[in-house]
């Protein structure tokens, strides 16, 4: 396993879940997803998290290239029960179960995950990734957090928070990761895919909106659409959520004992 490799792993689950994070500066151990998490340890489930920018991004690389350096990486974890992946993650895990031994994974959960962009997609993310190859990163990082409301949300005030990683490694997290999103088209990522598909999206998101997801089809397939919601569907409206995971996702018979 490479070593390089940010991760944290919560319960002792004979049943498992991985989940590749989203662009943020600032890895945070999976604090971004911590509801879910407990959801699923009660469930019985063992959960690890992944930094999905922690291993070292070559200049000019695609996201495919980079899903299929993951793909080495995660192996010798094992397929896990669930692959669930948030923005940039959920893109990542797509390509993983359209090309690598994570398409034997039973059930795949994508939250805020885009699949195709398009040109106001691209723009903002990629003022974003300008702003932060400038070294504006404090201004990338406060458009970062009004973009992932609700359209017409209203940002709490805040103090800065305090990291030991440096601005400029802050800065490159983003630039790398949201340059990896610009232009991908990963509408066909499902076509041999037989596992369940659950993909939550917010209704007002101001970056990966239903036009971006991932289409989904057939009875396998699910799309939740969060009413009033922006990039972040787990604060927005958790119990819908957690409603879709247990009714779809995770059905009771297949949980641990």
């Amino acid at each position: 396993m490479n070593q390089d490799v940010q991760f944290k792993e919560y319960g002792e689950g004979k049943l498992s879940v991985f989940v590749l994070s989203p662009v943020m500066p600032v890895w945070d151990e999976g604090a971004f997803i911590k509801p879910l998490i407990g959801h699923f340890l009660s469930a019985g489930y063992r959960v690890v998290v992944f930094d999905s920018l922690s291993i070292p991004v070559i200049a000019g690389e695609t996201l495919k290239t980079f899903s299929e350096r993951w793909a080495e990486v995660l192996q010798p974890w094992g397929v896990p029960n669930v692959l669930a992946g948030v923005a940039l993650g959920g893109a990542l895990a797509l390509e993983l179960v359209s090309s690598s031994s994570l398409a034997s994974t039973t059930a795949l959960l994508l939250l805020s995950s885009p699949a195709k962009a398009n040109a106001l997609l691209d723009a903002r993310l990629g003022r974003m990734a300008e702003l932060a190859s400038l070294g504006q990163v404090e201004e990338a990082k406060r458009l970062l957090d009004a973009l992932v409301l609700p359209e017409d949300g209203v940002p709490q005030q805040t103090t800065e928070s305090q990291s030991n990683v440096p601005l400029v490694v802050q800065g490159q997290r983003l630039t790398r990761g949201f340059g990896f999103l610009a232009g991908i088209d990963l509408s066909h990522s499902l076509q041999k895919y037989q596992g369940r598909v659950l993909s939550i999206v917010g209704e007002r998101s101001q970056l990966v909106t239903q036009t971006h997801a991932i289409e989904t089809t057939g009875n396998n397939q699910r799309t939740l659409c969060i009413q009033g919601g922006g990039m972040r569907p787990l604060a927005d409206d958790l119990d819908s959520v957690l409603s879709a995971v247990d009714t779809f996702l995770i059905p009771r018979s297949e949980r641990a004992a």
